[in-house]
């Protein structure tokens, strides 16, 4: 990591008042018998409002699935789940999309954009799912990342750092409380992957939502609230740092 962490904590249990989400005693198996594939195992994790949770660990160490779990993309085989107050368990499909529509937010490493549509359009289409005002909506979200006089831009003519930010609109455009980012800088520079990590953490520390951000490069656990170590479906450390960088002082 880039700078020294604070206080060292072996559990990534918070206090349940505080919680936001709270996973427990999750695990998750795919397959079976001799081929089944322990992603998750006796997973305990909380993740408070405000929070900014940076997840890390080699390929297959379950990072993504954890993420999955958390966004109600995948079931666990045994365990529990709460987000936002709701619990997961037992959520038929629509119960379940309702969940994603209203509390939960996604970014991926690729942007996903519709190609033939414009920015504003493309965040639109989520906006839509919950009626209201979707005009105003899409307007201050881009207005939130910087894009406001994007709007009428095609993903092919904005760069890869706008797209992704459009991707960030889209995903905050129903006010989720919480944002779930697989690998957000993963395809972008240095100077671009700061802009994009510098508005989640904003997001964290000045409007209260909690991201948790898998990623492979370390160097990102320096703006973390919270450092999450994976390896073979566990969390095998987590470690608060209470004076986390600035994002724009991150490099790698």
């Amino acid at each position: 990591m880039a700078h020294s962490p604070g206080r060292e904590h072996r559990t990534a249990t918070l206090p349940t008042e505080t919680a936001l989400a709270v996973l427990h005693d999750v695990s998750k198996t795919f397959g079976s018998g001799g081929t089944a594939v322990h992603a998750l195992a006796a997973c305990d994790l909380t993740i408070a409002a405000g929070e900014l949770v940076v997840v890390l660990g080699p390929s297959g160490s379950g990072k993504t699935t954890l993420l999955n779990v958390l966004g109600g993309i995948e079931t666990p085989t045994s365990g529990a789940i709460t987000i936002d107050g709701r619990a997961l368990t037992g959520l038929d499909a629509k119960g379940m999309s309702a969940l994603r529509r209203e509390s939960l937010g996604f970014v991926y490493q690729f942007f996903g954009l519709v190609p033939t549509l414009t920015a504003a359009e493309n965040i639109a289409v989520l906006a839509e799912l919950t009626g209201g005002s979707v005009a105003a909506r899409v307007h201050q979200v881009l207005s939130e990342v910087g894009l406001a006089d994007y709007a009428d831009r095609f993903p092919a003519q904005l760069s890869g750092g706008q797209q992704q930010r459009v991707a960030i609109a889209r995903a905050l455009v129903n006010r989720p409380r919480l944002l779930l980012c697989d690998e957000p800088t993963g395809a972008l520079d240095l100077d671009t992957g700061r802009t994009v990590l510098t508005l989640l953490q904003e997001l964290c520390h000045r409007d209260g939502r909690a991201v948790v951000l898998v990623t492979h490069n370390h160097a990102i656990a320096a703006i973390a609230d919270r450092v999450l170590r994976m390896r073979s479906g566990h969390i095998v450390e987590a470690i608060r740092q209470d004076a986390p960088l600035a994002a724009n002082e991150v490099s790698w």
